[in-house]
């Protein structure tokens, strides 16, 4: 595996469990918002956007933590998703591109592993 495969791999990872970090906070918050409402206005954990429960976390708590760690947590999974899907298509097409022409190289060098015969042509 290349260096370039790994940090793909790296990136993606964290990515991945910034996304599921940013679900659980969001769980919390719909438990802090459903403490302070009634039983008939409480916000379902299954049935909401993680925006929904911003905005009303955000109404209910405006000095609450949980707002701006979720912001920072989305912010840096995007980054690492965006940063992996950079390596995926840019770094890691260009590593393979080059050898793969070092290949095509060593088979037009070498005819007999292609198959072909080579031919010389007589100048008329």
């Amino acid at each position: 595996m290349t260096p370039s495969v790994a940090m793909f791999f790296t990136f993606f990872g964290a990515a991945t469990a910034g996304s599921i970090i940013c679900n659980l906070i969001t769980f919390a918050m719909i438990g802090e918002i459903n403490r302070k409402r009634d039983n008939s206005a409480q916000m379902s954990y299954f049935n909401s956007s993680w925006i929904q429960a911003l905005r009303v976390y955000r109404a209910l708590y405006p000095r609450g933590n949980y707002a701006r760690a979720q912001i920072l947590v989305f912010i840096l999974s995007l980054a690492c998703f965006l940063t992996a899907f950079f390596f995926l298509f840019v770094v890691v097409p260009q590593h393979n591109r080059s050898s793969r022409s070092s290949i095509g190289a060593r088979l037009e060098a070498n005819p007999v592993a292609t198959g072909k015969p080579k031919v010389e042509r007589m100048g008329i």
